[in-house]
């Protein structure tokens, strides 16, 4: 038997139990960034200072994206389990049992780095927010109602 099957199976088993859960990782950004979208919503048809509302806006804005970047971290981590669990079953760990920690934090890191960078600015949320604040921030008209 070699060195790492406690590890394969430590690893595999681990990544199943995380992956098992993937779904429940992004419905949460899902929802809060509707609600970002709704906000921007009842926040352009307020009665106030202008000023006020393209503070408003900067904030929603920065607040979808960090949801967006944090969608995007999350997808890596999971495309990272994934990844390993691969390997595991593959038997990539096996050798050195000693080296298994330092072999599984280079291979993680791996997989993550792999996922690149987030581009939030072309993202669609960004881009309905953005079109609805417009009016407020002083790009146009409000054409953003009828989405």
């Amino acid at each position: 038997m070699a060195a790492y099957a406690p590890g394969q199976a430590a690893v595999e088993s681990m990544c199943q139990k995380v992956l098992s859960k993937r779904d429940q990782f992004s419905e949460p950004g899902v929802v809060i960034r509707a609600e970002i979208i709704a906000f921007a919503k009842s926040v352009a048809a307020l009665d106030v200072d202008k000023d006020a509302k393209i503070a408003a806006f900067g904030a929603l804005v920065d607040a979808m994206k960090t949801s967006l970047t944090t969608q995007h971290d999350v997808a890596a981590f999971v495309s990272a389990l994934e990844a390993l669990r691969g390997q595991a079953r593959a038997g990539d760990f096996d050798g050195d049992g000693d080296a298994f920690a330092d072999d599984f934090r280079a291979a993680f890191q791996r997989a993550v780095a792999a996922a690149g960078d987030v581009d939030v600015d072309a993202a669609p949320e960004l881009a309905k927010l953005t079109k609805i604040g417009r009016p407020v921030t002083g790009g146009g008209d409000d054409d953003a109602s009828d989405d």
